[in-house]
């Protein structure tokens, strides 16, 4: 751009800068950037070894500021969760599953379909006007669809957690919570109408079945390391008996009181 605007007269020192100085913060860049790497590597190696996402969010934050983190690690773990990872993890003990008994998976299969149909389509129609724009679109098309992927592999290996503290809700690569038990008011099963009405954060995406009032707010994490504060959260949990089961004893042996909740909205009927 410079070299069209400035005048012909004026190109030494805008040469000069071209050979020289370009190639030597360019040689910088990518330097600076290759050791980032090389110590993300070495960090993520020399950490105890979890769930894959939580461990590469860790060792990013400790190389990287907090938002290129977030951002880094969400599209690592997209490559990861859609083409590298096998083994689906079992549930351990306080663990539940989010995903295998409400169709999630069908939805999100359906519209990575959608998605590669109409980027054909979208493909062979745009390339009547232009070549470039047409795959350019392509390929942020098949990205989505890849990003799409990603979420349905990554529900088995990103389990709802009861730990000592308090409870993880988790959507995937999607949705991060942290709910510490004393910040918990009430917690019931919705109903249709409940999760029709419904205006605190989903979790999930499509479905909500257990709700959660807290007494101090909490935030989210979403992708690319967007967060949002909320006290009314909502999550479909597969076993949702043998959830509130869980967490009442959980509440119970951290000592939590549940005399000023309403019975009636932890116990399913």
């Amino acid at each position: 751009l410079a070299t069209l605007l400035v005048p012909t007269d004026f190109h030494s020192p805008l040469d000069f800068i071209k050979t020289w100085i370009i190639p030597l913060i360019e040689l910088t860049a990518v330097s600076f950037i290759g050791y980032k790497v090389y110590a993300l590597r070495k960090t993520y190696k020399q950490g105890e070894k979890g769930e894959f996402y939580n461990d590469l969010l860790k060792a990013s934050a400790s190389v990287f500021p907090n938002k290129v983190a977030h951002i880094l690690s969400f599209e690592i773990a997209v490559f990861y969760y859609a083409f590298l990872f096998s083994k689906p993890a079992e549930l351990k003990e306080n663990e539940f599953s989010t995903f295998k008994n409400s169709g999630v998976k069908a939805i999100l299969v359906a519209l990575i379909m959608a998605i590669l149909a109409e980027t054909v389509g979208l493909h062979f129609l745009l390339s009547k006007w232009s070549v470039a724009a047409a795959w350019v679109l392509s390929i942020l098309s098949l990205y989505t669809g890849i990003q799409v992927l990603a979420i349905i592999r990554s529900l088995a290996q990103n389990p709802v957690k009861l730990e000592n503290n308090g409870l993880t809700l988790r959507f995937g690569i999607l949705n991060k919570v942290e709910i510490p038990y004393h910040f918990i008011h009430k917690f019931y099963e919705m109903t249709d109408d409940q999760t029709q009405g419904f205006e605190g954060t989903k979790t999930s995406l499509f479905y909500q079945n257990i709700a959660f009032e807290l007494n101090s707010e909490v935030k989210t994490h979403g992708f690319y390391g967007i967060t949002k504060s909320t006290k009314s959260i909502s999550i479909y949990i597969d076993n949702p008996k043998d959830f509130i089961k869980s967490l009442n004893s959980k509440l119970n042996m951290a000592n939590i009181d549940l005399e000023n909740m309403n019975r009636d909205d932890i116990v399913l009927n």
